[in-house]
């Protein structure tokens, strides 16, 4: 029986806020935010990316979830802005089948291209 060695294995899920601002604090929407969902390897060797992407409402969130090993990177861009990327945010500890903590927003702030 042959195995397929890039098939991630089931990891809790987690579930995060992408929140876009400008420097003023002032929420963006229709931003294009990108969530990478980082998620090990059944065979132990490295990770890959579970990706999702959406636009901001006018309240400057995209709300995603995924299985997860407790690491996501989140990046934003707008015509007009200079593209952000966070560094990578990590969840606190397993809770049954999810991380904790569950849902929490993570701020992007886009700067103008002058």
């Amino acid at each position: 029986m042959s195995q397929n060695l890039l098939q991630p294995f089931r990891q809790p899920t987690a579930k995060i806020i992408g929140k876009v601002i400008d420097e003023n604090g002032v929420p963006l929407g229709e931003a294009e935010v990108t969530i990478d969902f980082l998620i090990g390897q059944e065979n132990g060797w490295g990770t890959r990316d579970l990706t999702h992407k959406g636009l901001t409402g006018n309240d400057g969130t995209f709300t995603t979830s995924e299985q997860s090993g407790g690491t996501a990177v989140l990046s934003a861009i707008k015509i007009g802005c200079y593209k952000t990327v966070t560094d990578y945010y990590t969840f606190n500890k397993k809770n049954g089948g999810r991380w904790e903590p569950w849902n929490p927003t993570v701020e992007m702030v886009l700067k103008p291209i002058v």
